[in-house]
């Protein structure tokens, strides 16, 4: 996972977290003075193919799309890759917002994707009716 200059240390932090949710073996042991918090529940018993939770947010630089899979089975979880922007890049998910937020690079855009339209659509057709907001940023 790349993490750009320009994120504050709590989004770093919120980032690397999102990321040892989905694979803890994934993060390295020097993060560079960010504090991790630990829990001291047990997790659940695991399933038959494992006892990884939630979603696993995927952008395509080459593509421009984003792309959501489940994080237990690895299956795709929409019809067809979103377009968010040409050379994507990162993505950030607020829960608070309820907003997905992509960069891309290329087009110097960050687009942001509701999270719950984005998991409902059960079609191609759904996706292509999709709105995003896209503003345009200045890089520095």
């Amino acid at each position: 996972m790349r993490i750009s200059q320009g994120f504050s240390r709590s989004t770093v932090g919120a980032l690397i977290l999102a990321a040892a949710a989905a694979s803890p073996a994934a993060i390295p042991a020097n993060t560079a003075g960010i504090s991790f918090a630990s829990s001291t529940s047990q997790p659940e018993p695991a399933s038959e193919t494992g006892n990884r939770k939630g979603t696993v947010w995927v952008v395509n630089r080459d593509q421009g799309t984003l792309m959501v899979f489940d994080a237990d089975s690895g299956a795709a979880l929409l019809p067809k890759p979103l377009g968010v922007g040409r050379g994507a890049h990162d993505v950030c998910i607020s829960t608070i917002s309820g907003k997905a937020y992509v960069t891309a690079e290329t087009d110097n855009r960050v687009t942001a994707v509701d999270i719950d339209a984005l998991l409902d659509a059960a079609t191609e057709a759904d996706i292509d009716a999709l709105v995003t907001e896209s503003i345009a940023v200045t890089p520095l």
